[in-house]
């Protein structure tokens, strides 16, 4: 893998088996703050969440390893990550932005968490069962502590 700067409008980051997708920029943070980029790659199978400072050209460092990946997000202080864990036990879980103090937060399917404000409840939507009147699968949202 190899990771590098580029300073025109367009950088690339990622080359070789490293996909651009789920990236989630530091800048969304409270206060526009500046820093890592929190994303997912697939390897070996895996979709594992990532971390790397584009603007120090460092290469990326995996936070956890197994298939534990999708719908990342930074807490507001950026101290804190969610996410959703798709391989067993699946759940809703959260880490520290270093990857270390995994905690499991629900057994429910959950998707796409939100931070609230204050970085103290976690938004969420779940799948509930049924479908819609429209025959779309029935999604409720939840809120957790």
């Amino acid at each position: 893998m190899s990771c590098c700067v580029d300073q025109s409008a367009n950088a690339r980051l990622f080359e070789d088996e490293w996909p651009d997708r789920f990236i989630v920029p530091a800048s969304a943070l409270a206060g526009g703050g500046t820093g890592p980029l929190l994303f997912t790659a697939t390897s070996g199978g895996n979709r594992d969440p990532y971390v790397v400072d584009p603007a120090s050209g460092t290469t990326p460092v995996r936070l956890v390893a197994g298939n534990l990946g999708a719908c990342l997000r930074w807490s507001p202080d950026g101290s804190r990550i969610a996410f959703v864990r798709t391989a067993e036990p699946a759940g809703l879980y959260a880490m520290n932005a270093d990857g270390r103090d995994l905690r499991r937060l629900s057994d429910v399917w959950g998707e796409y968490p939100a931070w609230s404000p204050d970085g103290d409840r976690i938004a969420f939507e779940s799948y509930v069962g049924g479908t819609t009147e429209f025959g779309d699968p029935n999604y409720d949202l939840f809120v957790m502590n």
